[in-house]
């Protein structure tokens, strides 16, 4: 198993569900500053010329979110997703897609506020996103229920870079981003990515 990877992109999360799950994989280094990704043999990967791509075997997987929830049906035994007939299926899901279908959208509008950009309409502001993320942590160590999975590598992952970027977290989700700090293969993925 491969993942190209450049600590400076969304190839952090899957470097987490790979460490999470013990898998064996080598890191190929696909640096965005050197231009790595826009080379014949990246595009043929990724046609888009962006990070992540997993290659398992003959299978080539873009997309972090979907390399994550991929890897957690991989590694069925390591429970990084709820079984398909459970209650928390539904939560899991839609706490997968929340940093790519808001969290995401809403930095960039808080980006281009901050540089005098034009917004799209109906993307929320980030503080309402993070307050959402905020909320749900309080009274949880996880966003499931139901322990750890895919969700908290992609959501926690994402929310530990924020404050490069000069966003203030909330008290819980500071404490959300310790707790994840202190799983072994979280550590280890997030410190091979200077995080």
């Amino acid at each position: 198993m491969k993942l190209y990877h450049d600590p400076n992109s969304r190839s952090v999360r899957p470097l987490v569900v790979l460490e999470e799950a013990g898998a064996s994989y080598d890191l190929i280094p696909t640096l965005l500053s050197q231009g790595d990704h826009l080379t014949t043999a990246y595009r043929a990967l990724h046609p888009l010329a962006q990070l992540p791509v997993l290659v398992d075997g003959s299978l080539t997987v873009f997309e972090s979110t979907a390399i994550c929830m991929y890897l957690a049906e991989r590694f069925p035994d390591r429970r990084l997703a709820p079984p398909t007939d459970s209650p928390q299926r539904g939560p899991y899901y839609q706490w997968c897609t929340f940093v790519p279908g808001s969290l995401e959208p809403a930095f960039g509008r808080e980006f281009q506020e901050r540089n005098g950009g034009s917004v799209v309409p109906g993307t929320p502001a980030l503080g309402a996103v993070l307050s959402v993320l905020s909320e749900a942590l309080a009274e949880r160590t996880y966003l499931l229920d139901s322990g750890y999975s895919v969700a908290d590598a992609i959501t926690g992952t994402t929310i530990a870079l924020l404050p490069k970027y000069g966003v203030t977290l909330s008290a819980s989700l500071r404490a959300y981003v310790e707790r994840l700090r202190e799983r072994p293969a979280t550590n280890k993925a997030w410190s091979l990515s200077g995080l």
